[in-house]
């Protein structure tokens, strides 16, 4: 399987893009969509943009009931002159309705993933926790009719809370999958894609990588900051933000022994080998 590439983002998108939408390219604001994953930096964004009139979040339709709205085919609208939108959990289908949202030529995607094996450890260490209301309340038949958060807590070792956390967000709900593809739809498409690597923006702490980043965030008139970048980032904070977990910082495979490596090696490793190429 291929490797995905970042391609440049400062490349147009083609009016017969979006020729089937009812808004004229003309009154659609100039964007930024953020294509983001539960715990593949979904909260980063808010706190960059925190306070700012031009940020507004959708969820994908198919979470309808699982994770929290606004969902993108509830009358989505953008702000009028520049939007940053908080795309959460999309699939092709909920990318395609925001892209009709939005001005062709003046919209940039950025698509964020985390080697799968540390967003699976990712999600078990926050979700333990308890702090989602859905992760508490919800029951699933794939765990035994009990919440998330129960299974993870009644789990005696972290090789079975692995295999949980696999079977809840990447084979029921499908995460990673949605990475491939949403990249496959938008380079079928002709669309240019920008793939950030969130253990990447999570660890940096050179000021370039930041400044090239937010290079490419700004334009049509709308600027974002290395500073604003960097301050939202872990690796220029003393401590680590409350929902954190510090996963990013292991080795991905760390942890991963019997049951659940070889279940991640049969169900994740092409993902993995798609956006991290073949292993040493």
């Amino acid at each position: 399987m291929r490797r995905a590439r970042r391609a440049l983002a400062t490349e147009p998108y083609s009016k017969a893009e979006t020729t089937d939408s009812p808004l004229s390219p003309k009154i659609r604001p100039a964007a930024n969509l953020f294509l983001l994953t539960h715990k593949c930096g979904n909260n980063y964004f808010t706190s960059v943009f925190r306070g700012d009139r031009t940020f507004v979040q959708y969820q994908t339709d198919d979470m309808r009931g699982e994770m929290p709205g606004p969902y993108i085919s509830e009358d989505a609208a953008l702000p009028t002159s520049f939007a940053n939108v908080r795309c959460r959990n999309f699939t092709p289908i909920s990318v395609e309705r925001a892209l009709r949202l939005a001005d062709p030529e003046q919209t940039r995607v950025f698509l964020f993933v985390r080697h799968p094996a540390s967003f699976f450890r990712s999600a078990v260490s926050y979700h333990q926790r308890g702090n989602e209301q859905w992760a508490v309340t919800n029951r699933y038949g794939h765990l035994e009719d009990k919440t998330l958060h129960r299974a993870l807590t009644e789990a005696n070792t972290l090789e079975t809370r692995l295999i949980i956390a696999m079977k809840h967000f990447g084979l029921a709900w499908g995460l990673p999958d949605r990475w491939v593809q949403c990249y496959r739809y938008l380079v079928e498409r002709g669309i240019q894609i920008d793939v950030v690597k969130t253990e990447e923006l999570f660890s940096q702490s050179e000021t370039s990588y930041f400044d090239d980043l937010a290079a490419r965030l700004s334009h049509s008139g709308h600027e974002v900051s290395a500073d604003q970048l960097m301050a939202a980032s872990p690796g220029f904070m003393k401590e680590l933000p409350a929902h954190a977990t510090g996963e990013f910082l292991k080795e991905p495979l760390d942890g991963y022994s019997g049951a659940a490596r070889e279940m991640y090696d049969r169900w994740f490793l092409p993902t993995e080998e798609f956006f991290y190429g073949p292993r040493p």
